[in-house]
């Protein structure tokens, strides 16, 4: 058996119509995601690339303040090359959104899929080198494909034409715009654009956002719906190579992120600062058994990163051993019974740290140090799955319940000695 996992950079839930989201189109996610095993509550355990590589890799969590094991941790790619899978790494995306070089390392063959001057569209390339990694495959040994996309990092793929549907609402009419026919990989007229048109955001720089501004918020999110259009259309090219191919039948296929995107929705665009609220910490994750086998189920157990590498392995029949954070998910997969988790994560970037707790009914966030021009932000909590992005804080509500909460993240903390160490704060303070 063979296993491809798509590594989405910056993906959110939230846009992804297989997630719930009404109004942006998905049509082929949501039919891949129609065929898959869908997990509802996935949580980064550091959202940042460098520490989800890790994560990937090792099995072990990367939240800051959890001391590293003394022993030293298994590796994904070194374990599965001991027992005879070819490893296959493919970088789609600009270079300067690379990972670490410790991810990069060990893998038996490297390719970079960079778009490339004179592609209609940035997957051109990576359609391009399939064909070598096809080539590559084709001996019959089993193998792990694992591709990088940095689609949804700025600046994104915004074609005028899917733009303008959305600015227009051309997806309210009759007869709707249909994203599927939107071929990036030909060359089509696109209608000309009156002086006075609105040119879509496709590169929000980085920093503080104003949510009251509403004309910015609307072309903000506008651009970037066009942009997770376009990219969906791609993923029906995608997905037909991997069926000219035959990997829809002899593979098992993961969708998942290293991190969600802010789009303003607390004040900031991008990963300016370790906020731990919905829009970074929940992330996408779809398997899609080989065939399509325990297809539309969905899985409300929480799971988080480091379970994505002891399932690659035991998918191709290695042990993970005993030094990792993360479990197995194909009993999940298989409707079997899973262990009740609590969801934690940090982060530690930009001069502030912030930890976060999440339970099925609740989201914690406990603040650390905060950069030096930052006013501090008050340990706060929100009620799920209602607030789904967290407008609400029921802090001052539920005092009690917030305070045992956090005792139990920072129980799940041993290793936080320093001045990061998440400071309780009441309200007022």
């Amino acid at each position: 058996m063979n296993t491809i996992v798509l590594a989405l950079q910056g993906c959110p839930v939230g846009p992804l119509g297989c997630y719930g989201n009404e109004w942006i189109a998905t049509p082929n996610l949501d039919r891949f995601a129609a065929r898959a095993v869908v997990f509802d509550r996935h949580f980064s355990d550091a959202p940042d690339f460098a520490s989800a590589g890790r994560a990937w890799r090792t099995g072990r969590r990367q939240t800051p303040g959890i001391a590293p094991p003394s022993e030293p941790p298994a590796d994904l790619v070194r374990r599965l090359k001991a027992a005879g899978v070819r490893t296959i790494l493919v970088r789609h995306g600009r270079a300067a959104n690379d990972g670490s070089p410790e991810f990069y390392a060990d893998w038996d063959l490297k390719f970079d899929a960079r778009p490339a001057p004179g592609d209609r569209s940035p997957q051109d390339a990576l359609i391009r080198t399939l064909e070598e990694v096809r080539r590559a495959t084709a001996d019959g040994t089993s193998w792990l494909l694992w591709v990088e996309i940095d689609r949804f990092v700025p600046p994104w793929d915004v074609p005028r034409d899917v733009f303008e549907a959305y600015v227009e609402g051309l997806f309210e009419d009759e007869a709707p715009y249909d994203p599927t026919e939107h071929d990036n990989s030909v060359e089509a007229e696109r209608p000309v654009a009156p002086e006075d048109a609105v040119d879509p955001w496709a590169d929000p720089a980085t920093g503080w956002f104003d949510a009251d501004d509403l004309p910015s918020w609307e072309l903000l999110h506008t651009s970037f719906a066009a942009a997770v259009t376009t990219f969906d259309a791609d993923f029906a090219r995608l997905w037909a190579t991997f069926e000219g191919y035959g990997w829809d039948a002899n593979a098992y296929v993961v969708v998942t992120a290293d991190r969600g995107t802010p789009l303003g929705q607390h004040g900031v665009i991008g990963p300016h600062r370790p906020w731990m609220h919905e829009e970074l910490v929940h992330l996408p994750l779809l398997i899609r058994l080989a065939g399509g086998d325990r297809g539309g189920r969905r899985v409300a157990a929480l799971t988080q990163p480091p379970d994505l590498m002891p399932t690659v392995l035991a998918w191709h029949g290695v042990e993970a051993g005993t030094a990792t954070d993360g479990v197995s998910l194909m009993p999940l997969c298989d409707g079997r019974a899973f262990p009740d988790r609590l969801g934690f994560g940090g982060l530690t970037a930009n001069g502030g740290s912030e930890w976060y707790l999440r339970t099925e009914t609740r989201h914690l966030i406990v603040p650390g140090i905060v950069a030096d021009d930052d006013e501090p932000r008050p340990v706060m909590m929100f009620s799920k799955p209602d607030d789904r992005w967290e407008v609400n804080n029921v802090w001052a509500h539920f005092v009690e319940e917030a305070d045992a909460l956090e005792a139990q993240l920072r129980a799940l903390l041993p290793g936080v000695t320093c001045p990061g160490t998440p400071a309780s704060r009441s309200a007022g303070e």
